[in-house]
C-alpha cells in the first residue's frame, strides 16, 4: 500500500559538538511524524555513497494512524479558577472532558488565544484529532 509522505533530513546543532543527522519521515494524511532516525554523520555520509545496512538508531510511533485521514475541530471549554502554575494542567484535563469520545486533544496552550474570557467567565481554547479511515 502506497502512502504520500514527506521526509525531512536535517543537522541539528546541539551546541555540544555531536555530529549528527535526523530523517523524520510523517504520513501526510494523518498529518503525523512516525519515523524518526538519528545516524552519525560519518555513517550518513557512507550510506548516501552507497554503502549498505549502515547502523542508525530508530524510533517509531503512531503506526496506527500511518493510511489515515486527521480530522480536527476546536474545543473550548470553561476553565475553573486555578493557580497560574497547574493552569495548563487543569486546561488538559478539563479539554478531554469535554472532548468528543474517540478525539485526543492537543496539550499545547502556549498561544496567546490558548486563554480568554467571555461575558465574565473564563475559558481555555485547544484543538483535537482523530484519525480516520479513508
Amino acid at each position: 500500500m502506497k502512502h504520500k509522505a514527506k521526509l525531512t533530513i536535517s543537522r541539528p546543532s546541539y551546541g555540544d559538538g555531536r555530529k549528527k543527522i535526523t530523517i523524520r519521515v510523517e504520513d501526510d494524511d494523518a498529518v503525523i511524524r512516525f519515523l524518526d532516525i538519528e545516524m552519525d554523520l560519518a555513517d550518513f555520509a557512507e550510506c548516501i555513497t552507497g554503502l549498505s545496512y549502515v547502523n542508525c538508531e530508530m524510533e517509531v510511533r503512531g503506526l496506527e494512524n500511518v493510511g489515515k485521514k486527521r480530522e480536527s475541530m476546536p474545543i473550548i471549554f470553561e476553565m475553573t479558577a486555578v493557580d497560574y502554575d497547574v493552569k495548563v494542567d487543569t486546561a488538559i484535563k478539563l479539554a478531554e472532558e469535554a472532548a468528543p469520545e474517540g478525539w485526543v486533544c492537543s496539550s499545547y496552550f502556549g498561544s496567546q488565544d490558548s486563554f480568554f474570557y467571555k461575558d465574565g467567565k473564563y475559558y481555555g481554547r485547544t484543538t483535537a484529532y482523530r484519525w480516520v479511515e479513508k
